[in-house]
């Protein structure tokens, strides 16, 4: 699915969007209450946070690729089913399959301005049948605002 149609789906106006970037990832782009994110579908990889009137939390390396099937270096990975190298099969990829394979978006719910969440899943065919032997994985991506005390 292309970024258009996940922000037919999914958009929420002033929120939630979705943006295709030049190497055919997608990524949604939150703005909630001041906080502003940046969550790409690919790796299911948050790349990008800021709460309101602060400086950018997370950081990316710019030698990150951003391109399918490429590891993004930085921000905060999905790691599944392994991390570090796989020690039953060199080839495999470092820190496992999830944060290089592309995620489905499975719904987004809200809270008012207080709240946003994201729930991705990797399904089967995803990765090496043997290390999902459950079907599926899903993750929760939240963003919420907190206030200073």
């Amino acid at each position: 699915m292309r970024a258009e149609k996940f922000t037919a789906e999914f958009g929420i106006a002033g929120t939630l969007d979705f943006v295709e970037t030049e190497h055919g990832l997608v990524k949604a782009v939150i703005s909630l209450d001041g906080i502003t994110g940046e969550l790409y579908l690919d790796g299911a990889q948050l790349t990008a946070w800021r709460p309101a009137g602060d400086r950018p939390v997370l950081f990316t390396s710019p030698k990150s690729l951003f391109a399918p099937g490429k590891a993004i270096r930085g921000g905060i990975p999905s790691i599944f089913p392994w991390f570090g190298p796989n020690r039953h099969a060199r080839a495999a990829p470092q820190h496992g399959f999830a944060r290089t394979t592309p995620w489905h978006l499975d719904g987004v719910e809200t809270a008012g301005s207080e709240a946003l969440t994201l729930t991705l899943s990797l399904c089967r065919t995803a990765g090496p049948s043997d290390h999902l032997r459950g079907g599926s994985a899903q993750l929760l991506r939240g963003f919420r605002r907190h206030r200073r005390r």
